[in-house]
């Protein structure tokens, strides 16, 4: 049986590709320029109004307002989360050749990219940047 996970160490803000039948980033040119406070505010309950309580699909609630750190622009994802189809998960605590483990202790067999031959090698060496420890 085949499943999908997404493993986010925080919480993010997810905008639609499409608000109000324009692409996102030409809805975001398009609107009238506003005090970053005031913008923060609309588009805050704008992503309510489309998205809801993104908890309910088990991510976590951003730790931050919109427009402070980047959001992910995607319209599929929640509604993957929505039906079962990808399971929300939390940070990786480690990879090995077969399987994931997550900060939660939950864990499972996954296909772990750059493998050969039977010997892992990622593309990340230990400690260095993009590890899985977040160093």
């Amino acid at each position: 049986m085949d499943a999908g996970f997404i493993s986010v160490r925080r919480g993010y803000h997810f905008i639609p590709k499409h608000i109000m039948g324009k692409f996102a980033d030409v809805f975001a040119h398009d609107w009238p320029h506003l005090p970053m406070w005031l913008a923060q505010k609309v588009m805050h309950g704008i992503l309510k109004m489309i998205n809801g309580d993104i908890t309910r699909f088990g991510l976590p609630e951003p730790d931050h307002k919109i427009f402070e750190s980047h959001p992910i622009v995607n319209s599929q994802l929640l509604h993957y989360l929505g039906h079962g189809d990808v399971t929300a998960k939390g940070n990786v605590e480690r990879l090995d050749c077969k399987h994931v483990v997550f900060k939660d202790g939950s864990y499972g067999p996954f296909t772990v990219p750059n493998t050969k031959g039977g010997k892992c090698e990622f593309a990340a060496a230990a400690n260095g940047p993009g590890s899985v420890d977040g160093s």
